[in-house]
């Protein structure tokens, strides 16, 4: 019985570790979808431009998810000028919930 409780814990937190990865990997595709490639100044859009610094930072930012450098926790906190990272991360923890075993598949 001693050994049951921590392999029980170990599992779930592997499950949750898992859980997050999926959702991670969900927001960068949508996030670089929209994003992935940077503009200073849009052209058909009302945006305003960027200054050479947003858009060097800019840059940097999509740069560092397309390779997976960053943390979920910096893509979270980060604040960055065309998009908001968050709002693709909380549209995927609603998909994961809505269909768990469809987008396990796909995001696998």
């Amino acid at each position: 019985m001693r050994f049951i409780i921590p392999i029980v814990i170990i599992l779930t937190l592997a499950s949750c570790t898992n859980k997050a990865k999926l959702i991670e990997t969900c927001a960068d595709e949508d996030f670089l979808k929209d994003y992935g490639i940077v503009e200073q100044c849009p052209l058909f859009s009302s945006a305003s431009c960027l200054t050479d610094e947003q858009y060097l930072y800019e840059v940097d930012f999509v740069e560092s998810i397309r390779e997976g450098s960053i943390s979920l926790q910096k893509k979270l906190s980060g604040t960055n000028y065309t998009g908001s990272y968050e709002g693709y991360y909380k549209q995927c923890e609603v998909s994961f919930s809505k269909h768990p075993e469809t987008f396990k598949q796909k995001y696998k």
